[in-house]
């Protein structure tokens, strides 16, 4: 039995277009300690009395859809984090790019996500670093980079 692969962000980039071309450093997601986007589906019961599954449940998958966390310190300086911040104020959309493998080719390296900031939560104790958490909700379907 193989082991299995363990998946770790290299670098997280936030931009308010498509990015066209290579990431700049203006975008790239400064202090950061955890980045999480959960995939789920949604599910209907398509089997009936009399079915041949003989009383078992089956589904079939109908929408399916992510959400995203990201926790981290908060970086005043960082163009990235205070463009979450604005894009929360403003209900845009915006795009998370997740890069997995800098050194791949095109469509191996990592993951862009449309995503919308529903929540941007920053603050804690007067003497600790100032902690930063942001939710994000998909926007439509994740892609390859």
């Amino acid at each position: 039995m193989s082991e299995p692969t363990i998946i770790q962000a290299q670098d997280a980039y936030f931009t308010t277009t498509v990015p066209s071309g290579a990431l700049s450093e203006a975008d790239r997601l400064d202090g950061l300690s955890e980045l999480s986007i959960p995939l789920t589906a949604d599910t209907v019961d398509k089997n009936y009395m009399g079915s041949a599954e003989a009383g078992w449940k089956t589904s079939a998958t109908t929408m399916r859809s992510f959400t995203g966390t990201i926790t981290g310190h908060r970086l005043k300086d960082n163009a990235a984090q205070n463009r979450l911040e604005t894009h929360f104020l403003s209900g845009l959309d915006g795009y998370l790019t997740v890069i997995t493998d800098a050194e791949a080719t095109a469509g191996g390296q990592g993951t862009r996500y449309r995503v919308k900031v529903t929540s941007f939560e920053t603050g804690g104790a007067m003497t600790d670093v100032e902690p930063l958490k942001v939710s994000l909700t998909g926007q439509g379907a994740p892609v390859k980079v």
